[in-house]
């Protein structure tokens, strides 16, 4: 069963595909230095972090265990980073893609730092894996039309789960009916 976030009855697992409307809506600093650090498991990548989300060791612990045999020639600290971000607790505003991607959207970089470790292994585990151009889709249901103007390059600072399929949207997290926002997007490298 779906849990629900409070928010307009909205799942957690719609959410993650209408976050959209908590991106900034200016271009901010870059982040840079992550790509600097060295690899470390997953359990030291949360130490910097580990004050921010309760009982994060209790779900490493899990995604290590989930990706005992990790697929695409990762490792499996790069496997269970993946799977981390991927997991849903209550309440969602402690889950740790929402901590990150509230993180990532900050304007204030400082705050970005002690997630650097992460960023690190998540990012090398995502650039492993094989680049899939395609289209895809994301919605909000809100008009959002104001904010995204004709074709302009709009950059996301957080991560953006995506569908291959408008429908999927339609059927599953937007509805047929009411005003809602629709993004097509052009991606080359999708993981």
């Amino acid at each position: 069963m779906e849990k629900t976030s409070g928010n307009d009855g909205e799942t957690d697992r719609t959410f993650r595909y209408s976050d959209v409307v908590n991106e900034p809506t200016r271009m901010l600093v870059p982040i840079k230095g992550y790509q600097s650090m060295r690899l470390l498991s997953l359990e030291d990548t949360m130490q910097p972090i580990k004050h921010l989300i309760d009982d994060i060791d209790n779900y490493v612990y899990i995604a290590k265990r989930s990706c005992k045999n990790p697929q695409d020639d990762l490792t499996q600290d790069e496997s269970a980073a993946i799977h981390l971000y991927t997991m849903n607790w209550t309440p969602r505003i402690r889950c740790l893609y929402y901590v990150l991607n509230q993180t990532l959207r900050t304007e204030n970089r400082e705050l970005v730092k002690p997630w650097f470790a992460y960023l690190k292994l998540l990012l090398t585990a995502l650039y492993r894996l094989p680049s899939v151009p395609r289209t895809i889709w994301r919605g909000i249901r809100i008009d959002l039309s104001m904010r995204f103007v004709g074709e302009e390059d709009v950059t996301w600072w957080g991560f953006s789960s995506c569908t291959e399929t408008p429908k999927v949207l339609e059927e599953t997290f937007l509805g047929k009916e009411g005003i809602r926002t629709l993004f097509e997007i052009e991606c080359l490298h999708g993981k």
